[in-house]
């Protein structure tokens, strides 16, 4: 048939040149013009069918974009002028097949025939692809998907009966729920979706339906039977309109994505973030190399400003509409490294600016030019770096295309300041600028409209062929029979199971041609015996319709296959073939193990039970049944809370109830029972819910097990957990509960007690000479001399090894009284423990150091207490032992003296009082090659505090940790001042740190952490750590050091000769330089001892590739003995002493 081609020109002259260049290319086509767009829609609407339409931008009653519906009912073609061609890009968004520049000459007549050809051959092709596409996705629906089909008219909606399954309704049950059936009307679909996404789906299909996306597509939740939402993602497409372009009818599918969505909305944060750079990069592709022709723009507005410096940039805004400038042209004020390589990279990236609390700030916000003349004292001002040239005066412009902000100029240092004038004189030049900046977004935005159609029809076949190659990735079989009878798709899988050749297949057979093909091949058997009963009569018959719903038969090949019909509302029928083989033969062995698991469960010594819903026992199996359920877990028909237990209160089995009715597992839960003889036993059961296949709930299952053994044994271990095993006297937990309890009842009573803290003098010679088990039997004896020294109210308890503690309770309610009693008791335990003891019939001398204190009231803590005796206690030994002392204030004036330094060493530590001094290491040659830095506390009140004062009570207080986080902060700050120059980027850091904060969890994040913020270079860094660090936890040390070292931080093995490691463990460890201490240089030339270990320390390293730095070098005879065993870097007072930063001196 001839091409109808409609020509809507309002220009008549135009109209005939064209008319006549297409009917002397196609003599066959026919051309009606209508000479305006209403003309057109006209006959239209009168039943004029056309194939193809050439559309006039401009017409004489309207714009060529409202012929939308036009576009979008055939191809069309938009002609526009050259100076309207950025309506190109909107006009193919909206329908548009493709458009035409008009030269004014009538030269693009010569290719208006082949566009046109072009135009057709696309839409016929794209045509094809969405019915190829529907077809395919409809066979899907058969299988795995929910198909639709939505009369727009009525709002009906039919849907197969997938979405019943996926929705967890049986037919029973959505009868019960729907009364239309598969029929949904829209406030029924409503009732299914969430509420939270109705207006999405709604927004989805409406733009749909108004032409603005090429097909529907929505994920939305829906709620499930069982009461949980799922996931589903929603397809379609328009497939009939009316007359007038209407749409009438709508088909698709819908699928269960809720695993998906799962999976993606862990990497959504991701994702958006990829976004964002993808967007980026689109802009910086989409607007070319420009940055020589923006220098040029701003060279000339620097000179037409007397300007020193400037830029020229242009303005975007985030999702926010707070607006950010990158700039396209800068001035090079650099005045350092720094400064310099940031220029150099943005005059290929751009730079950014988005402060706003700035005077180009000012100028984004508020869309106005901004003039500082005084811009030191200008409150809107941010300031600027070190180094940066002084600015003098500044002006800002922001530049505007039409209402829209679009690029920005800033001006800086005219000689007398800026005015309005400059600003309005400059204005037709930034006109100029906005106006280049818009161009180059429209050349964007027009090759982004027309990438974006050619992407479309390269998806539409691309989703084509991936559907059809979906169906034969699937490992079910797929046939699909049209109305007529005849086999229009199938997949590879159905070729393969139902062992059809490829060339009987793709003849596109009916469905009874096929089934007498496999009769004649012998396919089901003599009489049809591969066949299930359910089945014969249809295959017999040969018909393609009116086929069971599922029905299985063997395979020549002895395999099983399930055959399930599905109906189609369009009439076709999809039929799935599947291998069930494998899951037959897995039923059959889970009968087996069923079998197995009862006779198992007989020979068990657990039981196994059962409950209903009503949690009442239905089911008994091995000890329980066997043992007369010895178990005592339960009673056919009763509860568990209905059996008598002895140790579950009523809260207690309510909280166990409601672990039930939570459907929650429970485990362990252990009840005390009496047998039918009155013996108590322990039985632990544990147990699950149950729940079939729809997720209903219909019961517990679980076992049970006699524990009364175990539970006699933890009550004897109760018991010892409380009194020591060798003495059988209170250990330390039951003394420090009596003693809590005698402060409340001193209290009470308004009366003293006394506590004597007891250390056996030499004791550690009797176990080293005559072996611990005489020092047992001393202690045995001591244990019953001090039980005869006290009252039956008082309490002997041994704290471990030879420490004994008495506590004495209701002495007088007078203090000096009561010191006199406490002394008493004292004075009679050093008699009694002074006589001798029969030790393997050898008579043994001992003696004690005895501490007293006492306490009367609640105001004491249990801890302070024993703290106090145990000060007491080194007070008589410090006085020559085998004595008594009383606690002495001063000795807690000592304590207390700790306690205040501690205090001020943290808040110096947050007062900004602790000081890094740098000591300098050099090389052979006196040259400086690093430094170690040390901690220094100059202390407000005291100045300045020793190291020894403070940095092991550092340790033991744990306020190591935030000292060793700042010197390390502090140290990296350091490195990266000292980077910027040339005469100090070389240096390396040497930090000490101790073995409390090496082996904190999470000291290797925060080195790197430290690094990465400070922008320190790891390979200037070097960690010192003693030997004594190293012998603990060997594996977590390795580990540290390696992930450190990854990233070029060096360690340095301090004080080396001083500890204990061995040479196989240092082998081990990515160490890179050892340090002799300076205990062995101090007098390596006057003590042989020592120098021997230096040149064996030197050899050592030599032989393990490690480098050597010795410390305490003071004087020049050391240095030369050092240098001449091989020692290549000193550190001492002969080079230089700690001192500030600002007071290294390097050599």
């Amino acid at each position: 048939m001839p091409i109808q081609v409609l020509l809507i020109e309002s220009d008549s002259e135009r109209a005939h040149a064209v008319q006549s260049a297409l009917l002397a290319a196609r003599t066959s086509w026919q051309v009606e013009v209508a000479a305006s767009m209403s003309q057109a829609l006209e006959r239209q609407s009168a039943g004029a069918v056309f194939d193809v339409a050439l559309v006039n931008y401009q017409l004489t009653d309207g714009l060529a974009a409202e012929a939308v519906a036009l576009a979008r009912a055939m191809p069309a073609v938009l002609s526009v002028r050259m100076e309207d061609e950025w309506a190109a890009a909107r006009a193919l968004r909206q329908g548009y097949s493709d458009y035409m520049v008009l030269d004014g000459h009538g030269g693009e007549l010569q290719t208006l025939p082949d566009l046109l050809d072009a135009v057709l051959a696309r839409w016929r092709q794209q045509r094809q692809l969405e019915e190829a596409a529907l077809r395919y996705e409809l066979v899907l629906a058969g299988s795995d998907l929910v198909a639709w089909e939505r009369y727009l008219p009525d709002g009906q909606v039919l849907a197969s009966e997938r979405l019943f399954d996926m929705l967890g309704y049986g037919a029973a049950q959505w009868q019960q729920y729907s009364s239309t059936g598969a029929a949904l009307d829209v406030s029924l679909y409503r009732r299914l979706v969430h509420r939270d996404d109705w207006a999405a789906l709604q927004d989805a299909t409406q733009a749909h339906l108004r032409g603005e996306t090429p097909s529907y597509r929505c994920e939305y939740r829906m709620r499930h039977q069982a009461g949980h939402w799922i996931w589903v993602l929603s397809r379609g497409r328009v497939m009939q309109r009316d007359a007038q372009g209407v749409p009438v009818r709508m088909l698709g599918t819908v699928a269960d994505i809720t695993a998906r969505r799962a999976d993606q909305e862990a990497a959504t944060r991701q994702n958006r973030l990829l976004q964002a750079v993808s967007v980026t990069q689109g802009l910086v592709i989409a607007s070319g190399d420009a940055s020589s022709v923006f220098e040029q723009l701003l060279n000339q507005l620097l000179d037409l400003s007397e300007s020193r410096f400037g830029f020229v940039g242009e303005v975007f805004f985030t999702p926010e509409r707070q607006p950010y400038l990158k700039t396209f042209a800068m001035s090079d004020i650099s005045w350092d490294d720094a400064s310099r390589r940031a220029y150099a990279q943005s005059r290929s990236d751009g730079m950014t600016f988005s402060n706003p609390n700035s005077l180009f700030g000012s100028a984004l916000l508020t869309a106005q030019p901004v003039i500082a003349n005084d811009p030191s004292n200008d409150p809107r001002r941010c300031g600027t770096p070190s180094g940066h040239p002084a600015l003098d005066a500044f002006m800002g412009i922001p530049i505007h295309y039409g209402n829209e902000m679009v690029a920005m100029v800033g001006l800086a240092n005219k000689v007398g300041g800026y005015s309005q004038a400059d600003v309005d004189f400059l204005e037709p030049f930034c006109l100029s600028i906005g106006q280049l900046v818009q161009a180059r977004r429209n050349d964007a935005e027009r090759q982004r409209a027309q990438d974006e159609l050619k992407k479309a029809a390269a998806l539409l076949a691309e989703k084509t062929q991936s559907l059809k190659t979906t169906l034969d990735s699937m490992s079910q079989g797929i046939v699909m029979v049209n109305p007529s009878g005849r086999i229009s798709v199938y997949n590879r899988c159905a070729l393969e199971l139902l062992d059809l050749p490829e060339s009987l297949m793709a003849a596109k057979p009916t469905y009874a041609e096929v089934v007498q093909f496999q009769k004649e091949q012998g396919h089901f058997g003599d009489d049809y015996a591969s066949v299930e009963p359910l089945g014969r009569d249809y295959v017999a018959r040969g018909e393609a319709f009116d086929a069971p719903r599922r029905y299985l038969r063997k395979t020549r090949s002895g395999r099983t296959i399930e055959i399930v019909t599905h109906m189609l509302q369009s009439g076709d029928m999809v039929r799935t073939y599947s291998d069930i083989t494998e899951q037959l033969e897995a039923d059959e062995k889970l009968r087996e193990s069923e079998a197995r698991f009862r006779g198992l469960t007989a020979l068990s010594s657990d039981g196994f039970w059962e409950q209903d819903q009503d949690y009442r026992f239905v089911r008994l199996e091995g000890n329980l049944r066997q043992s007369g359920n010895r178990l005592g877990t339960g009673r056919i028909g009763d509860t568990r809370w209905e059996i008598p237990t002895f140790n579950m209160s009523e809260e207690q089995w309510q909280a166990h109830r409601a672990v039930l009715d939570a459907r929650g597992v429970f485990r362990d839960l252990e009840l005390e029972r009496r047998s039918s003889n009155g013996d108590v036993f322990w039985v632990s059961v544990s147990g699950e819910p149950i729940f079939d296949a729809n997720g209903e709930f219909r019961g517990y299952r679980g076992v049970g097990r006699d524990i009364t053994a175990r539970k006699r044994v933890e009550a004897q271990i109760e018991k010892l957990a409380f009194f020591d095993s060798l003495t059988e006297l209170p250990n330390r937990r039951m003394l420090l509960d009596r003693l809590a309890q005698a402060l409340g009842a001193s209290a009470r009573r308004l009366s003293h007690g006394g506590l004597l803290f007891i250390d056996l003098d030499n004791f550690k010679m009797l176990n080293d000479t005559m072996g611990h088990d005489m020092g047992d039997q001393l202690l045995q004896q001591v244990a019953q001399r001090l039980n005869q020294c006290v009252r039956q109210i008082d309490t002997v308890a041994r704290l471990g090894g030879d420490e004994f503690v008495v506590m004495l309770e209701e002495l007088s309610e007078d203090r000096a009284e009561a010191a006199t009693q406490a002394e008493a008791v004292g004075k009679k335990i050093l008699h009694a423990l002074n006589q001798p003891f029969v030790l393997a019939n050898q008579q043994h001398y001992s003696s004690p150091s005895i501490g007293i204190t006492l306490f009367s009231d609640q105001l004491e803590t249990v801890d302070e207490l024993l703290k106090r005796a145990d000060l007491a206690m080194y007070q008589a030994k410090a006085a020559g032992r085998n004595t008594m002392r009383f606690f002495d204030p001063a000795m807690q004036a000592i304590v207390s003296a700790r306690a205040a330094l501690e205090a001020d060493l943290r808040q110096g530590l947050t007062q900004g009082e602790l000081l890094l001094y740098y000591q300098p290491v050099v090389n052979l040659e006196g040259h400086t090659t690093g430094v170690e830095a040390l901690v220094r506390w100059l202390h407000p009140a005291h100045g300045m505090v020793a190291p020894a004062d403070f940095i092991a009570l550092a340790e033991q207080s744990g306020l190591i940790l935030s000292l060793g986080q700042w010197v390390l902060e502090t140290a990296c700050d350091q490195l990266v001042a000292w980077s910027s120059s040339p005469a100090t980027q070389h240096l390396s850091m040497a930090i000490n740190v101790s073995a409390r904060e090496f082996h904190h969890p999470e000291f290797a994040a925060r080195v790197l952490d430290l690094l990465a913020k400070t922008g320190a270079n790891p390979y200037r860094l070097k960690i010192e750590l003693t030997e004594s660090l190293l012998l603990s936890d060997a594996e977590d040390t390795v580990a540290k050091m390696t992930e450190l070292r990854s990233i070029g931080v060096n360690f340095s093995l301090d004080d080396f000769g001083t500890g204990y490691s061995s040479l196989s463990y240092l082998k081990r460890l990515p160490l890179d330089q050892l340090k002799i201490d300076q205990s062995f240089v101090r007098d390596v030339l006057t003590d042989p001892n020592d120098a021997a270990i230096v040149r064996t320390i030197l050899s050592l390293a030599q032989s393990l590739d490690l480098s050597v730095v010795a410390e305490g070098v003071e004087t020049q005879g050391q240095r030369e003995f050092l240098e001449r065993y091989g020692c290549k870097a000193f550190q001492g007072y002969l080079f230089g002493r700690p001192v500030p930063a600002r007071e290294l001196r390097l050599t």
